[in-house]
């Protein structure tokens, strides 16, 4: 059975807006799914890429990212920073820092994503829960690096928190699946979470010419084609031929 590479991240969610008393918590990361041997059999897929959620303008939880999915792997978007509680998702969404004790977001279910901080009352807003780690503080949660696309990224950190005064957005990742940072009680508008990615690599010696629509790019590197999508498409998968005749043992 020939199997690929197979990566699918889900867009961040986003940070919450603030008040002139309120921190708001930074947006959970997305999910991040990777399956080094997942079995490709010939045929078309649908691809679906899930984009970060929307900054938050003024006073506000942020926004969920959105589901990214190839077949029948399917990866929560991240959930939204909270003025109060954060949100759920693939990851956590952090506390604001107006109610003693606000929580940051649950995973919505074990093995999705990881929690996002609580807000210190009155003094810090809470990271959102990255791929790796739970939000800590202001601290988003770690990511995962991986070299499915042939140089090792990181991708699905949690967006930042950050304190009471501090005058400044909590940080927000650069690469799929980032949660954006949470706004300073000043009431600007925070910024948006990063899409997410479908990414798919194959021995290219064990296909034939496999094709795609949609956004995305493709490349060889080494022994490895690879299809990168940052947005929707198709991907058909087709069996390598062998002697005028396609190659058919793949299951």
């Amino acid at each position: 059975m020939a199997t690929c590479k197979l990566l699918v991240v889900a867009g961040g969610g986003s940070g919450a807006g603030s008040s002139s008393a309120n921190a708001g918590g930074g947006g959970g990361a997305g999910r991040y799914i990777y399956d080094a041997a997942y079995s490709l059999l010939p045929g078309t897929y649908n691809v679906t890429v899930g984009i970060g959620g929307a900054g938050r303008a003024g006073e506000g939880n942020g926004n969920v990212g959105g589901d990214s999915v190839f077949n029948d792997q399917t990866a929560k978007g991240g959930g939204y920073g909270g003025t109060n509680n954060g949100g759920t998702g693939g990851s956590g969404g952090g506390g604001g820092s107006y109610t003693p004790g606000s929580g940051g977001g649950n995973t919505g279910a074990p093995g999705l994503g990881n929690n996002g901080a609580s807000g210190g009352y009155q003094s810090y807003s809470g990271g959102g829960g990255g791929s790796a780690a739970a939000g800590s503080g202001t601290t988003g949660g770690a990511g995962t690096s991986n070299s499915i696309s042939g140089a090792a990224v990181t991708y699905s950190v949690g967006g930042g928190g950050t304190g009471q005064n501090s005058g400044s957005h909590g940080t927000t990742g650069t690469t799929p699946g980032c949660g954006s940072g949470g706004g300073p009680n000043n009431g600007a508008t925070t910024l948006a979470a990063k899409n997410g990615t479908v990414i798919i690599s194959y021995l290219t010696a064990d296909y034939g010419a496999c094709t795609a629509t949609g956004t995305y790019t493709s490349a060889v590197v080494g022994s490895e084609t690879i299809f990168t999508f940052t947005g929707n498409g198709t991907f058909t998968a087709v069996a390598k031929a062998l002697g005028g005749s396609f190659l058919l043992n793949f299951v």
